[in-house]
């Protein structure tokens, strides 16, 4: 499987730390809009990793243009915003995952690492079942219990 194709969105000090896991490529990194759209255009990245800090760019106005085009693009999110409706918004547009600051770089990783996974799994299988999405969320399957049809 190829590289992951990551855009790092104002967050110029995870590039190291993105660059020693096996199995990703940053292929930039934009500090403002104008950079951002450029890179996306250009670059055409598998996972965005996005902060709240660029000036001219709301996580909300990047997303809702991903979504709105559809674009094949993932995202891990790191922000110090932490209310419910902001939270409740990423994740009903299809974050990947959502890291509150302050952090330590190992969540980053092992977030990474997930989302390597869960690739990994789309691409070498034609079809998910139950199992394989539970162990990707991390969920603890319910007991067997008789099928109500």
């Amino acid at each position: 499987m190829a590289d992951i194709k990551v855009l790092i969105v104002g967050l110029e000090i995870i590039d190291a730390n993105i660059d020693e896991i096996s199995g990703f490529e940053v292929v930039g990194i934009g500090i403002n809009r104008s950079e951002v759209f450029e890179l996306l255009n250009r670059k055409k990245p598998d996972l965005v990793i996005i902060n709240d800090c660029v000036p001219d760019l709301s996580n909300v106005e990047l997303i809702t243009f991903t979504r709105k085009e559809d674009l094949p693009i993932d995202f891990i999110i790191i922000t110090a915003i932490t209310n419910s409706t902001t939270i409740k918004w990423a994740l009903r547009h299809g974050i990947f995952d959502y890291i509150c600051k302050p952090f330590i770089i190992d969540r980053l990783k092992d977030s990474l690492l997930s989302y390597c996974e869960f690739r990994r799994k789309l691409t070498c299988k034609d079809a998910l079942n139950q199992a394989d999405f539970d162990k990707y969320k991390g969920k603890v399957p319910f007991p067997q219990s008789p099928n109500f049809t």
